[in-house]
């Protein structure tokens, strides 16, 4: 069965594993088998179903719990993962992958709080295990603990120094810290390419020579093909692409489907999932489709495959829309971005790969379709408003919107995110405020909404959105800007610091960018007292939006795609030695 699943044979794997042989324990494991040749098949329901019959056979195998538990928790059943984690706890107490698993089911379902108590108690019973030091630092990062979270990844990499996925995860935390300079993040992305060349040596595919020709096969490579922020960006390429220009190919990193997955799918020319394979597997495969041009969409991000770019499966490879930063890799040589996230000058030697600008804005936005009308709520004091990761909720974005608050004394702030479900992590942060200056009753705290219409209708009570700093946001800006409320941002010199200004920019607000803390005050400020003007925004911002370059499905499909032929002509440009 096996060899079957290795040469991708599922079908005729997963019919095996279904065929009782009449020893409980032999069939416990063909079901344990079963369930995860289901999910490589994209069949969750099956998956679990073939999982809950293992268990059911084998009761005391607490690593059947732990497979089941993480197939209830990709379903998103979080107390039927969380019962089935603390039954294999039960049987195994010094079991990490179980201890690990279980924090990050309390992470994912968002009590963070009680996620970093359970790691710091496994790790007092197993002090080593990289499982759960790993998701500690998960943990400390997306409530806002940035430093913390580095110096837990930092250690993680000296427990572990060929663990690609903490080097990764400690370059990527950087992004967060507001006191690191972005020469210093650049390099901990440098840092990373050369631990993984050490540690996981690989030789990259022989060069196709392939003449110019159309339709280009551009490949896409991500994991949040779904109910994700990418999708809300990637969507107005797949609908707007003449395909006698380019063709799209998906290689998703992740086989979860949902309503996302199923309307965009459609859409791509051919749709491969990899979730799961060798990253010479998943080359091999992208090599024998042709790609001209393969498009990282991950970063250093969950379900990225930095490591199939490693093996130059495509002529040109890029990275683009899911991740802030350099990858650091040389065997990317293109980073797409624009001429206001990221200036000519600096923002070039912040990178490894070269910097294409797809101006006037790298991005387009497709809106949520049944998203509520702009409004205001009746009666509501004036507030301020930040719907983004509590990951980005920095020391210095605390100062800076602390200097808003003590500004507009009567104003509140109105704070939302999956993190802020824990009331721990709540009063973490409204004790941050305070100590500021900031009386805590000032901080509204919500947690996640399962309704994208509930989640938008929660700006019907903000005035001004507040951009965090030095991690802006994208996706929460574009829903902000949707529903009728401007936000303020404060451009930096980092491209993470820098999408606000061109999002801005392209709806006619580039007078809400702010170059410093004061200029930043000063502009929120300024606006939560013009209530004109705010009236006037609610009610024409998204018929602006909309006629916009941020909407102009037709006008971006035309300059990505003239982007694409650019790159192929530049594609010996783009080849570098292995690194």
């Amino acid at each position: 069965m096996n060899a079957l699943v290795a040469e991708g044979r599922l079908a005729e794997a997963a019919q095996i594993a279904q065929q009782p042989i009449g020893d409980p324990r032999v069939d416990a494991e063909l079901k344990n088998l079963g369930a995860l040749i289901n999910l490589r098949m994209g069949d969750l329901a099956a998956a679990i179903a073939s999982g809950e019959e293992a268990t059911r056979l084998s009761p005391d195998m607490a690593s059947y719990q732990v497979n089941l538990a993480r197939l209830h928790a990709m379903a998103s059943h979080w107390d039927e993962a969380i019962a089935r984690c603390e039954e294999a706890i039960r049987l195994a107490p010094a079991f990490g992958d179980a201890h690990a698993l279980l924090c990050e089911t309390l992470l994912a379902c968002g009590r963070a709080g009680a996620a970093i108590e359970r790691a710091d108690a496994a790790l007092s019973l197993i002090p080593k295990d990289p499982a759960i030091h790993f998701v500690r630092a998960q943990a400390l990062r997306n409530v806002g603990r940035a430093s913390e979270a580095i110096a837990g990844f930092e250690a993680l990499t000296l427990l572990t120094p060929s663990d690609d996925r903490a080097i990764s995860a400690l370059a990527g935390a950087t992004l967060y810290d507001s006191s690191r300079s972005p020469q210093h993040v650049t390099e901990m992305h440098r840092r990373y390419a050369r631990a993984v060349q050490r540690f996981h040596p690989c030789t990259p595919l022989p060069r196709e020579p392939r003449p110019d020709h159309l339709p280009l096969r551009v490949g896409l490579v991500s994991g949040d093909i779904r109910a994700h922020s990418v999708s809300f960006f990637l969507e107005s390429l797949l609908v707007g692409a003449d395909r006698s220009t380019i063709t799209l190919h998906a290689y998703a990193t992740d086989a979860r489907r949902d309503i996302i997955t199923e309307r965009l799918s459609a859409r791509f020319e051919t749709w491969c999932c990899i979730e799961g394979w060798s990253a010479d597997a998943a080359a091999k495969r992208i090599r024998e489709d042709q790609i001209d041009v393969l498009i990282d969409l991950s970063g250093h991000t969950r379900g990225s495959r930095l490591d199939v770019f490693r093996r130059r499966p495509a002529p040109v490879q890029a990275t683009y829309l899911g991740y802030p930063a350099t990858t650091g890799l040389p065997s990317i040589g293109w980073r797409i971005v624009d001429s206001l996230t990221d200036p000519p000058g600096l923002s070039d030697t912040l990178c490894v790969e070269r910097l294409v600008r797809l101006d006037p804005c790298f991005l387009c936005y497709t809106p949520p379709a049944d998203a509520p009308q702009p409004q205001r709520a009746p009666v509501s004091p004036p507030t301020f408003g930040s719907f983004n990761a509590l990951a980005k909720l920095s020391d210095a974005c605390v100062q800076l919107w602390a200097g808003v608050l003590k500004a507009c004394p009567d104003a509140r702030l109105r704070l939302k995110s999956i993190a802020l479900m824990d009331p721990l992590i709540g009063r973490d942060v409204a004790s941050r405020f305070e100590r500021c200056g900031v009386n805590p009753s000032r901080i509204e705290s919500i947690g996640w909404n399962t309704s994208m219409q509930d989640h938008l209708a929660l700006y019907h009570g903000v005035d001004v959105a507040l951009d965090t700093t030095p991690y802006g946001g994208t996706t929460t800006t574009c829903e902000a800007l949707w529903m009728g409320v401007p936000v303020v941002t404060l451009a930096g010199p980092s491209h993470a610091s820098r999408v606000g200004a061109s999002l801005l920019a392209n709806v006619g607000l580039a007078n809400l960018v702010a170059r410093d803390h004061d200029e930043f005050v000063h502009a929120a400020r300024d606006l939560m007292l013009d209530m004109p003007r705010r009236h006037g925004l609610r009610h024409t911002l998204r018929e602006t939006m909309r006629t916009s370059p941020l909407c102009d499905t037709e006008g971006f499909s035309r300059r990505f795609e003239a982007m694409i032929r650019d790159l192929w002509s530049r594609r010996d440009e783009g080849v570098v030695p292995p690194a």
